[in-house]
């Protein structure tokens, strides 16, 4: 009896592709045939009551919508990039105007040293105390400030009073 729903969809969905009526399908009995209930074999191939077929699920995952996420996801990587660059445009220029004389700064290269003089675009360290050495580099390759000037003389303030004290 399997056998013969089995053919009859098959024949039904043949029927359907090549533009048959539903209304011409066969009858298949299902639930094992025990229960007499009868139905079409469209309505076993799931078109339901209707006769109308189900809609075709489009093949495209995100349903139509792929290119504006990618130009929302595209135009969001830009803005960002272009925030971040702004950040550090702005601390890098903080850091320019907050530098003075008895700084300790580090370099891009590495090096420490402390602030002597200070030019329009250049900046003359102090690497060694024992040599006196000094190295004039450029006031953009200042990385961080570690110590400000005044930190120093303050911290040498307080030495000083605990002493006399």
């Amino acid at each position: 009896m399997s056998v013969d729903v089995f053919a009859s969809v098959t024949a039904a969905l043949v029927m359907q592709d090549e533009g048959a009526a539903s209304a011409a399908a066969p009858t298949a009995v299902l639930g094992g045939g025990t229960e007499g209930t009868a139905a079409t074999v469209a309505d076993a191939a799931g078109e339901g009551l209707g006769g109308a077929a189900p809609a075709a699920r489009s093949a495209d995952p995100f349903g139509g919508l792929f290119i504006p996420l990618l130009l929302g996801m595209f135009l969001l990587m830009i803005v960002m990039t272009v925030m971040q660059g702004r950040k550090e445009k702005k601390r890098k220029a903080e850091l320019m105007s907050g530098m003075g004389r008895r700084d300790e700064v580090r370099t891009l290269g590495g090096m420490i040293g402390t602030i002597g003089e200070i030019k329009d675009d250049r900046v003359r360290l102090q690497i060694d105390e024992s040599t006196k050495t000094r190295v004039w580099i450029s006031k953009s390759a200042v990385e961080s400030i570690l110590r400000k000037g005044n930190e120093k003389a303050e911290a040498a303030d307080d030495v000083l009073a605990s002493d006399a004290a």
